[in-house]
């Protein structure tokens, strides 16, 4: 798994390449946790373009994101699953809780319009 991220308008973006599997998760979550704590971000989004392919694992860390982001009032949203991760989405009925776009731009004029 590799895990990179940048900031646009006070959202952090992270993107994440490779797969998202039940030894990956420590690593993601305390990425994430720095960020929060470090950039201080109104929103997190997370890119799943390059992301192959996301177990149950990887499926609870995102979900322990997102109530994360409710408890401290951030945006939260992902954006560009495709293949098994959108498959997975969808499947598991997250994308009907969580907000799913399918373009990064689509994602940020949300969570900039949910502020």
């Amino acid at each position: 798994m590799k895990l990179s991220h940048r900031t646009k308008n006070n959202t952090c973006i992270v993107s994440i390449g490779g797969t998202v599997f039940q030894e990956d998760t420590e690593k993601l979550g305390n990425y994430i946790f720095d960020l929060l704590q470090t950039k201080k971000p109104r929103a997190i989004l997370i890119n799943l373009n390059k992301t192959v392919e996301v177990d149950s694992s990887g499926v609870g860390i995102i979900v322990s994101f997102f109530k994360t982001a409710q408890k401290e009032k951030l945006g939260f949203a992902i954006c560009r699953a495709t293949g098994l991760v959108a498959k997975t989405f969808k499947v598991t009925l997250l994308d009907r809780i969580i907000p799913v776009y399918e373009t990064e731009t689509e994602a940020l004029e949300s969570l900039v319009s949910t502020e």
